[in-house]
């Protein structure tokens, strides 16, 4: 009993743990509507063209080497989006 529970949920445990992951940026297009990004996620694999969608009046670029958040719409890894894009090593640091 316990396994065809286990063997029913796997498909949404899948799905749920590949929601939201982490990434390092490499590279990042600009010339787009949309700013296009290229990811190592963490999993070891890369990923091009991925979209980051930018806040409304804020636009910038982070170097390579950033930390990025991903999410995967409906849990699916066919679709990543870029939501956070950061750069530790550049970030200002004990603002007033």
């Amino acid at each position: 009993m316990h396994n065809m529970l286990e063997r029913a949920l796997r498909p949404i445990k899948v799905k749920l743990y590949n929601m939201i992951g982490r990434a390092i940026l490499n590279m990042v297009n600009d010339s787009t509507e949309i700013q296009l990004v290229q990811l190592h996620i963490l999993s070891d694999e890369a990923r091009d063209e991925v979209e980051h969608v930018q806040e409304y009046g804020l636009s910038s670029r982070a170097p390579a080497g950033g930390e990025v958040i991903v999410a995967c719409v409906d849990g699916s890894k066919s679709q990543p989006i870029a939501l956070v894009v950061g750069h530790s090593a550049s970030r200002k640091k004990s603002l007033a």
